[in-house]
């Protein structure tokens, strides 16, 4: 009987949290460039679709920029992602797999894809990027702040009202309400390319 209510209580919140507002939805994404030394280039826009973010979905971060000086043939981009301010994931990526290389001087856009882990908690994330070319020079640097957000179960269960889809969805969110947040948020990140396959 307690397992049942339980269950019965679940499903409530999810259709409660279903019907309410998206959660962070006046919440849009912030940028800035980081503190510190002059680099090449001059961040113009940062663009982060959608926005805010879903768990579970990808997320398209575009970064137009201008560069002064002479061509970059190639490079890296770092990317480390923070939750409640402490890093939880870092990861180093070439460069010209976000952007046409060689890069010439002008303007560019470089496009970052993030899979967001499905078990990651909802909450307000940063994230550094920082590109550099073949010396260790950074070209960029730019701190994004970010709120990700619960699917709407109308995302999860189209427009089925099956309790079963139901149930899975109260677990699922019963499964993210963890006291261990933080913890949860960096397993998520590290384990996203296995959860996802």
């Amino acid at each position: 009987m307690a397992q049942l209510n339980m269950v019965l209580l679940c499903s409530l919140l999810a259709i409660a949290i279903a019907l309410a507002p998206a959660q962070g939805q006046d919440s849009k994404m912030t940028w800035q460039p980081c503190e510190g030394p002059a680099r090449r280039t001059s961040v113009k826009n940062v663009v982060l679709l959608p926005d805010p973010p879903v768990i579970g979905s990808p997320a398209t971060f575009s970064v137009t920029a201008e560069i002064a000086g002479a061509e970059i043939p190639h490079g890296a981009v770092d990317i480390t992602v923070s939750y409640g301010g402490v890093d939880i994931y870092s990861m180093e990526e070439d460069l010209c797999t976000k952007t046409s290389c060689p890069i010439m001087p002008g303007s560019f856009t470089m496009t970052i894809i993030e899979d967001l882990p499905p078990i990651a908690p909802p909450g307000t994330y940063g994230m550094k990027i920082q590109a550099h070319g073949a010396d260790p020079d950074e070209l960029l640097c730019i701190d994004v702040t970010f709120t990700l957000v619960f699917p709407s179960l109308f995302n999860q269960c189209g427009r089925s009202s099956s309790l079963h889809c139901m149930k899975s969805v109260a677990r699922n969110l019963a499964a993210r309400w963890n006291p261990n947040r933080r913890a949860l948020a960096a397993e998520a990140w590290h384990n996203r390319k296995v959860v996802l396959n």
